[in-house]
């Protein structure tokens, strides 16, 4: 535990100096054109990837008592490598659609090839489906779309990606140090992402530095691939990203109902948009995501851990929630003529 804190307050220390040094640069070379000043302080998701990575090296050559298989590091620095290329290219000249999915595809196939892959899921009150070697690739090809599609989407509000991440890496977190997984190697490169993304936080809530591209990439990658190193606990991930993942689907299922392709954003149907719309405030959006992820997250641990009474009470009191406030706002509407574009 010790270990933990030592290391966990030394990622804390140097973020601070490179964020603080990162955004002082910023500021002093593009403070006469804010155009450029908005375009790079999305290379901030660049520098949390590069801090990241960073530690892990030091992780891998450094701690011995928290070995990293050649294999599984092998694999993250090369998806770190290709979320690189392909955020930054985005974050300065704005990939395609087709370009994004196919490198996000090339990070699955990285995985997929270091066989970090799903080979069973366990259901609650039902047990653990074995999945043949080729289904085992097909849940994992999708699995990192789904995961980092969905949160590249949730970055749309200045703090709302990164609080909720950090809800979501604790929980992970919580997985890797208990018995039911006990994965020392994991919850230390989860620590590194939480710390880092805990000092992030408080540029990205004043907008002085944004996730960007990169930054998303990672964290949805990260979630993916932990939730992977834990034991194929998908479910669990999937129950704490619940509202993501409605959101999510909802989304595509406007667009294609209003024969749009639903990969392509510029409309404000998300969420977290639609809420501020209605005329919410953003720190009422925090604490909606914040307060039900977190409920979500006890919700799966609950069941991960045999918690019979407590699961039904959460998933009851946070269904109703959802569904009481979503169906107030007429969130599942289906606009007729809704084209109100995302301000620059």
């Amino acid at each position: 535990m010790s270990l933990f804190l030592i290391w966990f307050f030394l990622i804390v220390f140097f973020s601070l100096l490179v964020f603080f040094k990162a955004e002082k640069k910023i500021k002093s070379k593009l403070s006469h054109n804010s155009q450029a000043m908005n375009q790079q302080k999305r290379i901030g998701g660049v520098w949390l990837t590069l801090i990241f990575s960073l530690f892990l090296n030091i992780q891998y050559y450094f701690l011995q008592d928290f070995p990293i298989l050649r294999k599984d590091y092998l694999s993250i620095i090369f998806a770190i490598i290709i979320i690189l290329f392909i955020g930054i290219w985005d974050d300065l000249k704005k990939a395609t659609a087709l370009i994004q999915i196919l490198f996000q595809s090339g990070i699955a196939l990285v995985f997929i090839i270091a066989q970090a892959t799903v080979d069973h899921v366990g259901l609650p009150f039902y047990g653990e489906w074995e999945f043949s070697w080729l289904l085992s690739w097909l849940v994992t090809f999708f699995w990192f779309l789904l995961v980092i599609n969905a949160f590249n989407w949730l970055d749309g509000v200045n703090g709302l990606a990164p609080g909720v991440s950090i809800i979501v890496f604790f929980f992970l977190l919580l997985l890797s140090i208990s018995k039911i997984a006990l994965q020392p190697a994991t919850s230390i490169l989860i620590i590194s992402i939480i710390a880092i993304l805990l000092v992030f936080l408080g540029f990205n809530f004043s907008g002085r530095l944004t996730l960007g591209s990169t930054g998303s990439l990672l964290i949805g990658t990260l979630m993916a691939l932990f939730s992977i190193y834990l034991g194929g606990k998908i479910i669990t991930l999937t129950i704490i990203l619940i509202l993501i993942f409605l959101d999510f689907s909802l989304v595509v299922f406007k667009r294609i109902l209003q024969k749009q392709k639903p990969w392509l954003g510029g409309d404000r149907q998300h969420l977290h948009y639609f809420l501020i719309d209605q005329g919410y405030s953003q720190r009422f959006v925090y604490f909606f995501y914040f307060f039900l992820t977190f409920i979500f997250g006890l919700l799966a641990m609950s069941l991960q851990f045999s918690w019979y009474k407590l699961p039904i009470f959460l998933f009851l009191l946070a269904l109703l929630l959802i569904v009481f406030f979503l169906l107030k706002i007429k969130y599942f509407q289906i606009p007729k003529n809704y084209s109100k574009k995302i301000k620059p």
